[in-house]
């Protein structure tokens, strides 16, 4: 677990992962972005994602083969959570 995240929990009847982190926002000297990897597995897909405090559009996400990368500015420092539903 990265020094950032304070927890992870998996939701197996939801198929939801949850991770709660430490977000800090960059200054307009020194931008800044979170981004974590989450792994993907054979047959699973992403269906929905939400991070507390943000809107869909404010959130990237890339995805490939096996993996989802999720990126966004946080808008202040605090504790954060981001939930990601998974699709069989």
């Amino acid at each position: 677990m990265s020094p950032d995240v304070t927890s992870e929990t998996w939701d197996e009847e939801t198929r939801t992962l949850s991770v709660t982190f430490d977000a800090v926002p960059g200054t307009d000297y020194v931008p800044f972005e979170h981004s974590f990897t989450v792994s993907v597995p054979d047959g699973f897909e992403v269906t929905d994602y939400w991070l507390t405090g943000f809107d869909k559009a404010e959130l990237t996400l890339t995805a490939g083969a096996g993996y989802a990368t999720f990126s966004f500015a946080a808008k202040q420092a605090g504790t954060a959570e981001f939930r990601i539903v998974f699709r069989l």
